[in-house]
């Protein structure tokens, strides 16, 4: 019996699992934000998440400069070297693609922190992170990152048909925004439905003003 040598390299290669969203223990790379988060003396804070200046063996990224530091860091990946000053890591070249929604992160930690692509873990931790006093652009950040978990709320909300709302268990009908509601916008982002149909339980597939919560207030 003959064997594919190419085939069987492929069997033992080790499973890629060191990528930026496979670091989910935010005890020992702390979650940070570039420029406002202190990391311990001896790690920088790339992308979201505190890391070691010069990482050791053990470490699941490896250090890098330039990109060419990490040419054949793993086999058929293409890496990129993510940069902090003069330091960086070698990251997968999906992992340093930015993000702009949860949805741009689908298999890639399915959050989106600020700029680039997380797990949940991270981007709980980060939220609850306290910004510096006078710190514009850590408030900034999060602040995206309250936006994007918000966005993505509203469109599991959307649809386009009775089906999809049933699909959904979101409510039986797909309903218009009430017209006496156009021009007032809420406190609580979730009432916007911003000219969108959203699924409802009303029979006439209009916005009850009744469901509006009467503890929100307007803006």
């Amino acid at each position: 019996m003959k064997f594919s040598w190419s085939l069987l390299a492929f069997v033992f290669l080790p499973a890629f699992t060191v990528a930026v969203i496979e670091i989910k223990d935010i005890t020992i790379y702390k979650p940070c934000i570039v420029d406002s988060t202190v990391c311990p003396h001896d790690q920088l804070c790339f992308q979201y998440f505190c890391y070691p200046k010069t990482a050791k063996a053990a470490d699941p990224l490896k250090s890098c400069s330039k990109n060419s530091h990490c040419d054949g860091w793993k086999p058929s990946k293409t890496e990129k070297c993510a940069k902090q000053g003069r330091n960086g890591v070698c990251v997968p070249s999906e992992d340093y693609e930015t993000c702009e929604a949860h949805e741009d992160c689908e298999d890639r930690g399915e959050k989106c922190c600020g700029d680039y692509c997380c797990n949940e873990e991270y981007f709980d931790a980060l939220q609850k992170l306290v910004c510096p006093e006078g710190d514009v652009d850590c408030e900034a950040v999060k602040k995206t990152m309250i936006d994007q978990e918000i966005d993505q709320e509203k469109r599991s909300l959307d649809c386009t048909t009775d089906e999809l709302c049933e699909e959904k268990h979101n409510g039986h009908k797909c309903c218009e925004d009430n017209s006496l509601l156009k021009n007032i916008t809420f406190s609580d982002p979730m009432e916007n439905w911003g000219g969108s149909k959203r699924c409802c339980m009303s029979a006439t597939k209009l916005r009850k003003l009744s469901d509006v919560d009467k503890k929100t207030n307007y803006g």
